[in-house]
C-alpha cells in the first residue's frame, strides 16, 4: 500500500473514530505518523540491560545516565548533526513550548531524563540530543526509551507509544543470560507489527566470547526459529566507550559496536527504513483496524447478549404485567359475572305481591257481582210495581260495570306501577352496582398502575338505559249498548209529538194575536166613533117684537140614533171578524189534536212495547250479570296467567338489557385493562 492510499484511509478512520474514547488516541498517533512521517530507531529491551551504556557507546562519550535502576524517564531522541561544534539539547515541554542550549552548556542532562534528575523531567515531553553518529541522518533517528518492561505507568505508555511509531527496534537483552520469556514475547509482537529488529546482546564483556556466546546465540536462534530468522550481534559497550575514547582500536574491534554501526549504517544506507515505517505504518493500521472490528465485534456481541438479556428480562417483567393485568381483567369479569342473576331476584319479589293483589282483587269484583246481583233481582219487583223505571236501573248497571272496570283499570295501573317500581329500581340498582364494581377495582391489591379514573368517565358513558313498561292488558269489558230500533222508534215519535204541540202552541198564539188585532181595530173604530151623544133639546118662539122668546118644545133624537146605527154596524163587522177566525183556528186545532191523538197513541203503544222489552232486557240482563260473574271468575285466572307471561316477558327485557349492559361494561373494561396494560408495557424500561 503506497503512502498515499495509507494517508487516506487512515484519515477516513480518523474521521470515523476521532471521537472515540478507546481508539481516538493510537488512531491520531498513525494520523500524526503518516503525516509527520519520521523515520526512528528505537532502543528498547529490560530495564538495566545496558541500553544507556550501548548508546554512550555509539556516540563516543558518556553523555547518557547509566545505573543498574531503572533510570531513563523521558524519551530521549538521538539526532545526527554535522559536528560535535554543533551538538546541542532541545527540551521540549508538555505544555508545547521548547528551549534548546549548546551542549556544553549541559554539565548534567541526567538531570533532564532520569528519575533521579529534578523536578523539570515531569514537565518535560521529550529531549532531543543532536550529535555526529554515522549510522544516522536527517531521516533517522535514534531514541532511547525507558524500558519495555517499565514498572512506571507514565514511562510504560511512552516506550509503548515510541514503539508503535519507530520503523526499526534495536532490542537489548543481557548476554550473559539471553533471552527470557518476556524478551521472546516483545520479540513476537514486534516482528508480527512488521519492524526491522536489530536483536543485540549486551556484557559479553562478562563472558568467554568464545565458549558462552556460541551457546548464547544458538539458544536465541532455537527460540526465534518459529519467529524469524534474525542475526544477532553481541556487544560490549564498555569496551565499545572506552575503545573510541582511548582510541583503542583492538578493544574496539572486540567490543564489537563497529560491527553494530556496520549493520545500522547498511540499513541508513539502503533507505529501507522509509518502506520499514510505512510497513509499520500499515501494519499497525490494519492491526488497528482488525482490534476495532473485534472490539466493535465484541462490543456488537456484547450488546446483543446485553440486548438479548434486557430483552429477557423486559420479557419476564412484560410476562409479569400480562399477568398482574390478566389478574385485574379475571378479577372484574368475575365481580360482573355475580350480578346476572340480580334482575330475576328482585323481579320475582315483585312478581309475588301483583299476582297476590290479583287474588285479592278477584275476591272483590266477585262480591261486587254477588251484591249487584242480589240488587237487580230487587229492582226487577220493583220494576213490576212501577216503583222504578229503566232509566234509573241502567245507570245502576252502568255504574256496576264502571265500578268494576275502575276495579280492573286501577290493578292494570297498579301492575303498570310496579313494573315501573321495578324499571327504576332495578336502574338504580345497577348504578349503584356500577359504582361499586368500579370501587372494588380501585381497592384491588395489585401491582398494577391502572388509573380508574378514566374508566369512570367511560362507566357513565354506558349509564343502564332508561326504560318505561308497556304491558298490554284489555280491561274487562262488560257493558253492551242496548239501544235498539224501537227506543230509535220512540224518539222519533217524542219529536213528533213535540212539533204538533209546537204548532198547537202556534195556532193558539195566532188566534190570540188575531183576536188582539180585532180588538184593537174595535177599540180604534170606537175612538173615532167618540161617545154617544146625547139627544139635543129643541126651542120655539113665541110673540113678537119685544116680547118674542124661546120656549123647550121637546128632544132631537137624530145624532144618537146615527151613532147607534154605526155601533150597531161596527159591532156587526167585529164579531163577524171573530167568527170567522175562531171558525179558522178550531178547524186547526181540531186537525192538529186528531194529529197529537194519533201520536201519543203510537208512543202509548211504543212506549207498552218498549217496556215489554224492556222487561226482557232486564230479565236478560240479570242472566248476562249471573254470566259475567262466572265469566270473571273463569278468566281471572288467565288474567293472571296474562300478568306472569307479561312479568315474564318484562324480566327477560330487564335481563337482556341488564346482560348488554353488563357486556358493554365488560368489553369497555377488557379494553381499558388492555389498553393499560399495553401503556405499561410502552413504560417498561430494562437497563
Amino acid at each position: 500500500m503506497n503512502k498515499n492510499v495509507l494517508r487516506s484511509e487512515i484519515n477516513e478512520l480518523v474521521n470515523a473514530y476521532k471521537e472515540d474514547l478507546f481508539f481516538g488516541d493510537e488512531i491520531e498517533l498513525l494520523s500524526n505518523r503518516i503525516h509527520s512521517l519520521e523515520s526512528s530507531i528505537a532502543v528498547t529491551g529490560q530495564f538495566s540491560v545496558g541500553k544507556s551504556a550501548l548508546l554512550n557507546a555509539l556516540l563516543g562519550e558518556e553523555i547518557l545516565s547509566t545505573r543498574r535502576i531503572e533510570s531513563t524517564k523521558v524519551l530521549t531522541r538521538i539526532r545526527s548533526c554535522p559536528s560535535r561544534e554543533e551538538a546541542k539539547v532541545t527540551l521540549t515541554y508538555l505544555k508545547g513550548d521548547s528551549r534548546t542550549f549548546p551542549i556544553e552548556d549541559i554539565e548534567d542532562l541526567e538531570k533532564y531524563t532520569t528519575f533521579q534528575g529534578e523536578e523539570v523531567t515531569d514537565q518535560l515531553a521529550s529531549v532531543d540530543l543532536y550529535w555526529p553518529v554515522s549510522f544516522l541522518n536527517e531521516e533517522l533517528v535514534l531514541v532511547d526509551t525507558p524500558g519495555a518492561n517499565s514498572v512506571t505507568k507514565s514511562a510504560f505508555q511512552t516506550t509503548r507509544t515510541q514503539l508503535k511509531k519507530s520503523s526499526a527496534i534495536l532490542y537489548l537483552f543481557n548476554g550473559q543470560k539471553g533471552l527470557e520469556t518476556t524478551d521472546h514475547e516483545l520479540l513476537k509482537e514486534f516482528i508480527s507489527d512488521g519492524k526491522k529488529v536489530f536483536l543485540v546482546g549486551t556484557h559479553i564483556d562478562r563472558i568467554d566470547v568464545s565458549k558462552d556466546w556460541d551457546a548464547v546465540v544458538k539458544s536465541a536462534q532455537s527460540n526465534l526459529q518459529e519467529i524469524s530468522d534474525l542475526d544477532i550481534i553481541g556487544v560490549s559497550s564498555i569496551w565499545g566507550l572506552q575503545g573510541k575514547i582511548e582510541s583503542n582500536d583492538i578493544l574496539l574491534s572486540e567490543s564489537n559496536i563497529t560491527t553494530l554501526e556496520a549493520v545500522l549504517g547498511d540499513y541508513m544506507a539502503s533507505g529501507d527504513y522509509h518502506r520499514a515505517d510505512l510497513r509499520s505504518i500499515e501494519s499497525d493500521y490494519m492491526k488497528l483496524l482488525m482490534e476495532i472490528k473485534k472490539v466493535e465485534e465484541d462490543q456488537l456481541d456484547e450488546e446483543r447478549e446485553i440486548e438479548e438479556e434486557r430483552e429477557r428480562r423486559r420479557e419476564r417483567l412484560i410476562a409479569i404485567t400480562e399477568l398482574d393485568y390478566a389478574d385485574v381483567e379475571t378479577y372484574g369479569k368475575t365481580l360482573l359475572r355475580r350480578r346476572e342473576g340480580s334482575v330475576r331476584e328482585m323481579g320475582s319479589r315483585l312478581e309475588e305481591g301483583v299476582l297476590r293483589d290479583g287474588k285479592d282483587i278477584l275476591h272483590t269484583v266477585t262480591a261486587s257481582y254477588a251484591t249487584f246481583s242480589q240488587q237487580l233481582n230487587s229492582k226487577m219487583q220493583e220494576l213490576a210495581y212501577g216503583m222504578i223505571d229503566v232509566e234509573s236501573l241502567k245507570h245502576d248497571y252502568i255504574n256496576h260495570l264502571n265500578h268494576v272496570e275502575q276495579i280492573y283499570l286501577e290493578w292494570g295501573e297498579t301492575i303498570e306501577a310496579s313494573g315501573h317500581q321495578f324499571v327504576e329500581a332495578f336502574e338504580a340498582q345497577v348504578k349503584r352496582a356500577d359504582k361499586t364494581f368500579l370501587h372494588a377495582m380501585k381497592t384491588m391489591e395489585n401491582d398494577v398502575d391502572i388509573q380508574w379514573d378514566h374508566f369512570d368517565s367511560i362507566l357513565m358513558s354506558i349509564a343502564f338505559e332508561p326504560m318505561r313498561l308497556d304491558i298490554d292488558l284489555t280491561d274487562f269489558e262488560v257493558y253492551e249498548s242496548q239501544v235498539d230500533k224501537e227506543e230509535s222508534k220512540r224518539t222519533k215519535l217524542k219529536t213528533k209529538l213535540s212539533t204538533v204541540e209546537k204548532e198547537q202552541q202556534q195556532i193558539a198564539k195566532t188566534l190570540d194575536e188575531q183576536v188582539s188585532e180585532v180588538e184593537k181595530n174595535k177599540k180604534s173604530v170606537l175612538s173615532h166613533l167618540g161617545e154617544r151623544p146625547k139627544p139635543e133639546r129643541q126651542y120655539r118662539e113665541t110673540g113678537m117684537w119685544f116680547w118674542k122668546k124661546s120656549v123647550p118644545d121637546g128632544y132631537d133624537y137624530s145624532g144618537p140614533n146615527r151613532w147607534d146605527e154605526r155601533y150597531r154596524e161596527m159591532t156587526t163587522v167585529y164579531e163577524q171578524d171573530l167568527t170567522r177566525i175562531n171558525e179558522v183556528n178550531r178547524e186547526l186545532s181540531m186537525k192538529n189534536e186528531r194529529k197529537r191523538t194519533r201520536t201519543l197513541k203510537e208512543i202509548d203503544e211504543l212506549e207498552e212495547e218498549i217496556h215489554s222489552k224492556r222487561r226482557a232486557f232486564l230479565s236478560a240482563l240479570y242472566s248476562i250479570i249471573n254470566d259475567q260473574s262466572k265469566i270473571v271468575r273463569e278468566t281471572h285466572n288467565e288474567r293472571l296467567n296474562d300478568v306472569r307471561q307479561e312479568w315474564e316477558r318484562l324480566l327477560t327485557i330487564q335481563e337482556e338489557r341488564h346482560s348488554t349492559h353488563l357486556q358493554t361494561i365488560e368489553d369497555k373494561f377488557v379494553k381499558f385493562v388492555n389498553d393499560s396494560k399495553q401503556t405499561a408495557i410502552k413504560k417498561i424500561r430494562v437497563l
